[in-house]
């Protein structure tokens, strides 16, 4: 064994991730490599001008200690935190339940934060190469829907397999993987992307199942393109193709709910329609407290799902809204301070398509129970009722912190 693979092997010992190893020793390598061609062009041998090379590194002890200390895994306790707060505000809407109910409530908090925990340790670049594979997921979830549904709830189609209910929404995480992995690729044209959009809008209208999930895969696809590295003219073109796309295929979705759009902007002129909801909802604001809850009942519109951030607010008073919306900013900021920390680009994507993911779920629920948007059907990630959607934001959430850990290896 020579001398440098002593240095390095000495060097590495002293680094405790597995995951910075490799990419460290590479690194060194290059280093070595030209302090030695230096010094070879100065006129030393090249055995000679290796030993300079790696005398000039230093103590291999040191420099493994300083890498290790520089390459270390990390958490974002910050973010993590908020999260489990989130799932734990989840309990409220809940308490005058019974227990079954609340022991429900109780195990999806605690698979939420499993699943958190889990998806962090996982190493997210090892997903990298796999884009076409999570593609290839999420369009046999939709056409699953799509030709085998067997169960009608509302008057919309899922597939019911076991105690499992599959619906379009959880196609949308491995999309998001797939679009990362994908922009990331070198061969995938800008022709290439298009099809491949259309495909999945094609997809997700006959497996429609709500305009929401449509409206956040889109803004997740639209968000992502902005970091490609296609140019402004086809970003600006896929924004008006996809626009246009959206009108055609669920324009028919649009129209069947324009006196809903009515009724929100001109509630007095529909009070006897559509409207009451969104006047009901002004009067509930309006007779809030700081603490405890207002003397109006709650409605059936009023539920623990669409809109539980209103009916929190309504029972606890603008205290807990006040909480709830500063612990969602805190999370939401904090996720988009960490991007610019991302050395790794594939990573960068993936965190970028999380966050728009989560953040339009976040701000479209709170907007919507404050009176600033229509009320469609969007949960408020891990307080509103329903395992699903805790399972899909706790994917997100454990993504992040699992790029968010490795943010000091390339």
């Amino acid at each position: 064994m020579n001398k440098r693979h002593i240095f390095l092997d000495k060097v590495i010992e002293q680094v405790k991730s597995k995951d910075a190893k490799d990419s460290i020793k590479l690194e060194m390598e290059h280093h070595i490599q030209l302090a030695k061609e230096g010094w070879i062009k100065k006129g030393l041998q090249e055995k000679e001008a290796e030993e300079r090379a790696i005398k000039e590194m230093g103590s291999p002890i040191l420099l493994g200690l300083e890498l290790n200390q520089l390459h270390r895994l990390t958490v974002d306790w910050m973010v993590f935190a908020c999260t489990v707060c989130l799932l734990m505000i989840g309990l409220l809407p809940n308490i005058t339940s019974d227990l079954l109910f609340i022991a429900e409530k109780l195990w999806t908090i605690l698979l939420g934060v499993g699943i958190v925990v889990g998806i962090m340790f996982l190493d997210y670049r090892k997903c990298k190469e796999l884009g076409y594979v999570f593609y290839m997921i999420g369009s046999i979830l939709l056409l699953s829907v799509i030709l085998f549904s067997n169960i009608t709830i509302n008057g919309i189609n899922y597939l019911k397999v076991g105690p499992i209910i599959i619906k379009g929404i959880m196609a949308i995480p491995f999309f998001l993987l797939a679009w990362a992995s994908l922009f990331t690729k070198k061969n995938f044209s800008y022709l290439s992307f298009l099809l491949f959009f259309f495909f999945s809008s094609i997809l997700f209208y006959l497996g429609y199942d709500s305009i929401s999930t449509v409206f956040i895969y889109y803004t997740m696809v639209v968000v992502m393109l902005f970091w490609s590295s296609f140019s402004k003219k086809q970003i600006v073109l896929s924004i008006v193709t996809g626009a246009v796309l959206f009108i055609l295929l669920f324009g028919y979705a649009f129209f069947a709910r324009l006196h809903r759009l009515l009724g929100f902007l001109f509630p007095d002129r529909y009070a006897q329609d559509v409207g009451w909801i969104y006047l009901y909802r002004e009067k509930m604001w309006a007779s809030l407290k700081w603490i405890g809850s207002s003397d109006m009942e709650l409605l059936s519109f009023v539920n623990r799902t669409d809109t539980v951030f209103l009916q929190l607010s309504s029972q606890f008073g603008y205290v807990i809204a006040v909480v709830i919306v500063i612990l969602f900013s805190a999370l939401i900021i904090k996720m988009i301070r960490n991007v610019r920390y991302i050395k790794n680009r594939y990573g960068k994507l993936l965190l970028i398509g999380a966050i728009a993911l989560y953040s339009i779920q976040v701000i479209y629920n709170i907007g919507m129970c404050m009176g600033l948007f229509p009320i469609i059907s969007l949960s408020l990630p891990f307080i509103s009722y329903g395992l699903m959607p805790t399972i899909i934001n706790a994917l997100l959430i454990g993504l992040v912190l699992s790029i968010n850990r490795r943010k000091n290896i390339s």
